[in-house]
């Protein structure tokens, strides 16, 4: 395995390893350097779909994490199935984009075009949103919330919602006031009928930080 693979991913045994190939060092080159024109020649030599990186990152997962908007453009027009590949830990591009600070026109065509990716979940149970407010990438949080407001009241698996994360950071760039201004209803029941894990509220965040602001402004939704 090249090192340069190694870089961006832990060391693990893909789960269908013997149905994949490794992504080699001129490709994954090409794809950090958002070279088009090399990629494009290289990539015709490859079954793109069963690339991955050593933790199941595919190509686009790359594109995205280096912010290569031509390379993840190109992926995502020609590979379309590569647009909803989860990672070994169960991340989509966009839990990517979110945790690297990634906020872009490609990044936001992706979502729109795919609305399900705002909703997938990885292993933690966290959305995109989730990791968007974590990491404070307040652009790509609202933009996520607002085109799907229920999602900031989703519990990961610690019963945490992106909105109580919010008011836990200490509304971290600005993020919790622009979720509240959003003004999503609290969903009892997911897409699939099944009800939502009950978790702490963003007031018992407030209240556990002890910030008065925080807890009169969401006491007030």
């Amino acid at each position: 395995m090249d090192s340069v693979a190694i870089n961006i991913d832990e060391i693990s045994i893909p789960r269908n390893h013997k149905a994949s190939s490794m992504i080699d060092s001129q490709l994954h080159e090409c794809v950090t350097q958002d070279n088009i024109e090399a990629f494009k020649s290289l990539v015709q030599t490859h079954s793109v779909e069963k690339l991955l990186t050593p933790t199941e990152n595919s190509l686009l997962h790359v594109a995205v994490n280096y912010g290569s908007d031509r390379v993840t453009s190109y992926l995502a027009e020609t590979f379309p199935s590569l647009i909803t590949t989860q990672n070994s830990q169960e991340d989509t591009v966009l839990h990517l984009a979110a945790r690297r600070g990634k906020y872009s026109h490609i990044i936001k065509s992706l979502a729109q075009s795919n609305p399900s990716l705002m909703r997938k979940a990885n292993t933690k149970g966290n959305t995109p949103l989730h990791d968007a407010v974590i990491d404070g990438n307040g652009k790509l949080a609202i933009f996520l919330a607002s085109n799907d407001p229920e999602v900031a009241y989703y519990n990961n698996k610690n019963g945490r919602s992106p909105l109580y994360l919010a008011v836990e950071k200490g509304n971290k760039n600005g993020i919790l006031d622009d979720l509240l201004k959003l003004g999503a209803s609290i969903p009892i029941y997911r897409e699939d009928g099944d009800a939502l894990p009950k978790g702490k509220s963003p007031v018992h965040a407030a209240i556990e930080r002890r910030d008065i602001g925080d807890h009169i402004v969401c006491t007030d939704q």
